[in-house]
């Protein structure tokens, strides 16, 4: 079993006796751990990381787990475990999340998103904050070949455009094929300008958004499976949301489109400087034509890595 040696002095007047050799070539170290030394440079840089008060009991404890750390990678490497693939891979990820780290650290100050720039999106994609113009529309759908759906335009036709729901509502009950509305005065919601429906037909459609006053009537509209009459209910015209009931929104997207672009360049700033080769031969002779791909990548295993 390999042993641990450190001075077993009290680690405060160690430090104090260490900082007074100020003419020394070589750092003042607090502890070994077999050829690797703790320095009491390292040791304070710690604990001011870790905020921990210079007392004695405390420094005692962080030279403490500084040993451990240091104990436990000595013991790794004298069981060959740091060669161990499981190992290599999760080194590899750590020393690689690492990199990526301080590259979007450096970046990080272009993450900042100005009004200005949220602004210049707002216009840009003006529609994309628009309402357009909606219209709520009763409707009763005829059977394709009845005459019954000319009847009815026609004693609709012959009331005051205030008069109309009564009557409207009626006919709905009595001939209109669509149930879900039947009972509601004919009642189907809202079609939108620029908008297409899976529902109703286009000629449906446009003939609804062709009427501009409340209770009027469209035409007697044809299609080839139904005839039908439409009644505007209601108009809700265009509208636009105000900038500032959308900058908050807008500058997170900004956000996080920069945040992605920083994380890209960073992944790219992994290979900065290095000389990779790839040989294609090789890699095709390890493909197994009849091989399914799937979806998850999975890491190579690459080889094995010193730990130093």
């Amino acid at each position: 079993m390999k042993t641990l040696n450190y001075r077993s002095s009290a680690v405060a007047l160690s430090l104090a006796a260490s900082l007074l050799l100020a003419g020394c070539e070589r750092e003042p170290q607090v502890a070994t751990v077999e050829n690797h030394s703790i320095s009491a440079q390292a040791l304070m840089a710690e604990a001011e990381r870790l905020n921990v008060p210079k007392h004695s009991a405390d420094l005692h404890r962080l030279l403490e787990q500084l040993i451990d750390r240091h104990a436990a990678v000595a013991q790794l490497k004298a069981l060959k475990l740091d060669e161990d693939p499981s190992f290599q891979r999760a080194y590899r990820k750590l020393v690689m999340d690492t990199l990526l780290e301080h590259f979007e650290t450096a970046l990080a100050p272009s993450l900042s998103v100005t009004e200005d720039e949220a602004r210049a999106v707002y216009e840009k994609d003006i529609k994309h904050y628009t309402q357009p113009r909606r219209v709520r529309i009763a409707l009763i759908e005829f059977e394709a070949d009845s005459p019954v759906a000319f009847e009815s335009h026609q004693q609709l036709s012959a009331l005051p455009i205030t008069e109309r729901e009564a009557l409207f509502s009626r006919l709905a009950v009595s001939h209109s094929k669509h149930r879900p509305s039947r009972y509601r005065g004919g009642d189907v919601g809202f079609f939108s300008e620029g908008k297409p429906s899976t529902t109703w037909h286009t000629d449906v459609i446009n003939a609804g958004l062709a009427l501009t006053e409340s209770g009027a009537l469209s035409p007697v509209i044809q299609t080839s499976n139904a005839q039908y009459i439409l009644r505007l209910l209601e108009t809700e015209p265009e509208t636009v949301q105000p900038f500032k009931d959308v900058k908050n929104n807008i500058m997170s997207a900004l956000k996080a489109d920069k945040l992605r672009e920083i994380k890209h360049t960073a992944k790219a700033q992994l290979r900065n400087n290095l000389s990779i080769e790839r040989d294609a031969a090789v890699l095709a002779s390890l493909v197994d034509p009849e091989a399914k791909s799937i979806a998850v990548a999975t890491e190579p295993t690459l080889p094995a890595a010193p730990l130093n």
